[in-house]
């Protein structure tokens, strides 16, 4: 018997809802050629490595390279993130609603802006005038994190750079 005849002798599968057809979806654009890598400040990014010290190193390490969690500065972190198509949004959204990870949102939103400056900063993008976002904006949702094509300091050996004062 054909598929289309035991499909048919089943009318309750033919109910069930049909996917939608696939949109077009806007391809993210990289870091680097939307935004030159300028979305947070120096001050940001010197006032979150306090904030990261005090509330992230316990788990990521003081050279950002993970001790009890996973890398998130350096060639580690960017072959993650590239692997899995993250964007700064995503990055954003995982920081915000999961870390501390023993306190998690026990930070404010200008904090988890200045860690999340830290973080671009230690991974060698530059930075600029524009402060990093406090809250979610839709274009952090389509900047895809990419290693960057000209670098903000020297990196060491991980490839995380430092945060220049």
């Amino acid at each position: 018997m054909r598929w289309r005849q035991r499909f048919a002798q089943r009318p309750h599968l033919s109910r069930w809802p049909r996917p939608a057809p696939k949109r077009a979806q806007a391809r993210p654009s990289t870091l680097i050629k939307a935004t030159n890598g300028a979305i947070y400040t120096t001050a940001q990014a010197k006032q979150g490595e306090a904030i990261y010290t005090q509330s992230c190193a316990s788990c990521h390490g003081t050279n950002l390279q993970g001790v009890a969690a996973p890398a998130i500065a350096g060639k580690d972190f960017l072959g993650t993130a590239q692997k899995n198509g993250w964007t700064i949004g995503i990055l954003r959204t995982i920081v915000t609603e999961n870390m501390p990870f023993n306190n998690p949102g026990s930070l404010t939103a200008g904090q988890y802006a200045e860690v999340l400056a830290y973080l671009l900063a230690a991974n060698c993008y530059p930075a600029g005038t524009t402060p990093f976002p406090e809250h979610a904006t839709a274009n952090l949702a389509h900047l895809k994190i990419t290693e960057p094509s000209h670098l903000a300091g020297t990196p060491d050996r991980f490839g995380v750079c430092s945060v220049v004062p």
